[in-house]
């Protein structure tokens, strides 16, 4: 069986304040966050 993945890796799971404190630190990039398939992500959001 494959061991699960760490939560804290996964973005989806990850606090808004934790976000930005990784694409401050350049350790990921605002678009590699959007382009994430999280229910939160993946929302439509009207014009």
């Amino acid at each position: 069986m494959a061991p699960l993945p760490d939560a804290t890796d996964d973005l989806a799971y990850l606090s808004a304040t934790e976000l930005a404190r990784r694409i401050a630190a350049k350790e990921l990039s605002p678009v590699e966050l959007l382009e994430t398939r999280s229910p939160a992500s993946s929302t439509a959001i009207p014009n």
